[in-house]
């Protein structure tokens, strides 16, 4: 099963930490954009109040760990 993972579910790492952990034993396949990382990029450095290069150092690893995960071209879908 494929899970779109939106912005908003990379914030709180209580939520995203589970979420992965469920891709990583291959319960589900996550899914996401490049728009939906720069969402989450805003969104955590917002949230969490963290500088841009740290929120990005957090969701490069996620995407290095998960490179099937970058959905393209799903605006016409």
């Amino acid at each position: 099963m494929i899970a779109l993972l939106d912005a908003n579910l990379f914030v709180p790492t209580w939520i995203i930490d589970p979420l992965l952990s469920l891709a990583e034993a291959g319960l589900c396949e996550p899914a996401w954009s490049a728009r939906v990382m720069d969402e989450a990029r805003l969104a955590i450095m917002e949230v969490r109040h963290v500088p841009d290069v740290r929120a990005r150092g957090f969701l490069d690893a996620i995407c290095r760990a998960f490179p099937m995960a970058m959905a393209e071209d799903w605006e016409r879908v």
